[in-house]
């Protein structure tokens, strides 16, 4: 659970179906709910609850993303970007440079130096993708190159192999994982190597910040603004 800006919820944001969240629990009576039923397509809500009878501002809608995406999946082709084109992309939902929309599905966000030598541009995408097991293992069936994209937060401890040979882990759609798949049957595994113990103990402060930036927004951009603190979104919920 956490809280976010009301932003992350709007119709061209992409953040969260990046993350497969699929649950948001907003205040019942709140612009939020509001326009969240007005984006039918997306979400929809679940339940109506209270937690505390006694108490009207305890009143909350459950509401499921339609549009959250798995846990994995395999795109056909990349998009060079910055980082700064790459996370605005993903809050506007556009590319930059007027290239069109952004469909996660389809492509990947990449930096210009990552996945050199990579010849994608298929029309299709992977035919069969399988999670083995909870840890990050896969099995993919494809007839053309694809990026497998994760939904691990990237970050430089994380090793990966295919068909247990080493391959390279490239940072995608601004700060998750890829990696590169050619044609055929394959195994992806991912795993983590710190060299240093005090890196295990920072895995979770830099997942934070890397997110920070998509799912709560500049404080700076806002910081003119005075909303309705009942419309910052009380509780995100389940990635499963």
């Amino acid at each position: 659970p956490g809280d976010v800006y009301p932003e992350t919820l709007s119709a061209p944001h992409r953040g969260l179906d990046l993350l497969s969240i699929r649950y948001a629990l907003v205040p019942q009576e709140s612009s939020v709910a509001q326009d969240l039923r007005r984006q039918g397509e997306r979400w929809s809500a679940v339940e109506d609850m209270q937690y505390y009878e006694s108490d009207p501002d305890t009143r909350y809608t459950l509401f499921r993303n339609a549009r959250a995406l798995p846990r994995a999946w395999c795109v056909p082709d990349v998009d060079r970007v910055t980082a700064e084109e790459a996370l605005a992309a993903i809050r506007t939902g556009h590319l930059p440079g007027g290239r069109g929309e952004f469909e996660p599905t389809r492509r990947a966000l990449v930096e210009p130096d990552a996945l050199p030598g990579w010849k994608g541009g298929g029309s299709g995408s992977a035919e069969g993708l399988v999670q083995l097991d909870p840890q990050p293992r896969y099995l993919v069936r494809t007839n053309e190159p694809c990026v497998l994209v994760i939904g691990e937060v990237h970050y430089p401890w994380w090793r990966g192999s295919l068909d247990d040979q080493n391959v390279e882990i490239a940072r995608v759609n601004h700060t998750m994982i890829g990696v590169p798949v050619p044609p055929g049957t394959h195994i992806v595994r991912l795993w983590l190597q710190p060299t240093s113990i005090w890196w295990g103990a920072g895995v979770s402060a830099v997942s934070l910040i890397a997110w920070g930036g998509v799912l709560i927004g500049g404080r700076r951009r806002r910081s003119g603004s005075t909303g309705d603190t009942t419309d910052i979104l009380a509780a995100i919920g389940s990635r499963g």
